[in-house]
């Protein structure tokens, strides 16, 4: 009874990696975010369901063990993204299975997917159905577009759509010294409830650092209020960033 009591005061957000990432790679990147939020925040992260066959990151395929994957693999030729209608398909399926989550976060090119399962009801393409209460909120690391992806292959308009307003509020986290930040400036919607938190770092999920904190824990605390119906009481005593 006290394990459950415990769950249930936590919300839960389903983590998306970023390419040639996996599981292991996501916990490494949010260990901070864990530390700090353990008592409120369930952090869920699955792999992708395609294989990266090739080395694309040296430094992470040194650090982590494989497999790694993706959640499409991007054609600058043809500016086809294959791979992630059945990448759509896996998440919804696994939130219909796991979840329902509260949040969803992408990091790279998992705020891709973050953005899609967030629009999933506003979609023309034929798209899955979330069949449990669907996030009520997102978080995006080091967020990227292009208008030139066909992230929706036969309709243009969906795939322009996920960088329109959200309903959900929005949280977006880039750093200043990231070598894709062009993309990542144009992929902020600064448009109905949005946060934007701008580091000193670069391609990442950064530590915390005093400088943006406050912004962080600003947000988690209305999402764990909104969903809970009480605030978070954070302990930063022995919380080493």
């Amino acid at each position: 009874m006290e394990v459950a009591t415990i769950e249930k005061a936590k919300i839960r957000i389903l983590c998306l990696h970023g390419f040639f990432n996996n599981i292991d790679t996501m916990n490494h990147q949010l260990r901070h975010y864990r530390k700090l939020f353990d008592k409120y925040i369930s952090f869920v992260p699955i792999n992708g369901p395609h294989e990266c066959t090739d080395v694309f990151d040296k430094k992470i395929a040194e650090m982590f063990k494989p497999p790694f994957f993706g959640w499409y693999f991007y054609n600058p030729k043809t500016n086809e993204c294959k791979g992630i209608e059945e990448s759509i398909q896996y998440i919804v399926q696994y939130i219909n299975t796991h979840g329902p989550f509260d949040g969803v976060l992408g990091f790279s090119q998992g705020t891709i997917m973050a953005r899609i399962i967030l629009k999933l009801s506003e979609f023309e393409s034929e798209v899955p159905k979330i069949e449990v209460d669907a996030p009520k909120f997102g978080i995006v690391f080091s967020g990227i577009f292009t208008e030139k992806a066909k992230y929706f292959s036969k309709c243009k308009e969906d795939s322009l759509n996920i960088m329109n307003e959200y309903e959900q509020p929005m949280l977006y986290v880039y750093g200043e010294k990231d070598p894709l930040i062009e993309y990542v400036e144009k992929a902020l919607v600064k448009e109905g409830d949005f946060t934007i938190v701008k580091h000193h770092y670069a391609h990442n999920i950064p530590k915390l650092r005093e400088e943006f904190l406050k912004e962080f824990c600003s947000f988690f605390d209305r999402m764990y209020y909104n969903i809970i119906g009480k605030h978070m009481d954070l302990d930063f005593g022995d919380f080493n960033t």
